[in-house]
């Protein structure tokens, strides 16, 4: 058994419960549990319903991705064409073609380049800032 892949036991129920899940309102994964135990003598928790189905359900998302990677990848001769004819029309600084959004530049200026005060500037300040505080008491 250690050379085989793991199995759910729930696999030759996938189409069952995949159906009781599309119905509007979706059955209850309790509800799923409770008949796969009365129907089939199956038991499973909620949570092993609920794990089967996420993962059969990334497992659907995957291999649509790459079914789509490949119909990608073998384009007709007439959308190659055009895709060439488009690349061609678009500017060369514009950046990836992923990336459609406007890069940040940053320009400098003193307008918020913090400085550290001087012993005398620092006092001065303190002074002042301590003035009003002191006739108020």
């Amino acid at each position: 058994m250690t050379g085989l892949p793991f199995r759910s036991k729930l696999a030759p129920y996938e189409h069952e419960i995949v159906e009781l899940r599309r119905q509007r309102p979706p059955v209850s994964y309790r509800e799923i549990a409770r008949r796969l135990k009365e129907q089939y003598d199956v038991t499973v928790t909620i949570n092993g319903v609920f794990a089967f189905l996420k993962t059969r359900k990334k497992w659907d998302r995957r291999a649509a991705a790459e079914k789509k990677r490949a119909v990608a990848s073998t384009p007709s001769s007439a959308s190659q064409s055009t895709r060439e004819s488009a690349m061609t029309a678009r500017p060369a600084d514009t950046g990836s073609s992923t990336d459609r959004r406007q890069r940040f530049h940053f320009t400098f200026s003193n307008r918020y380049n913090l400085t550290r005060l001087s012993p005398e500037e620092k006092d001065s300040l303190e002074k002042k800032l301590n003035d009003p505080l002191k006739g108020q008491s």
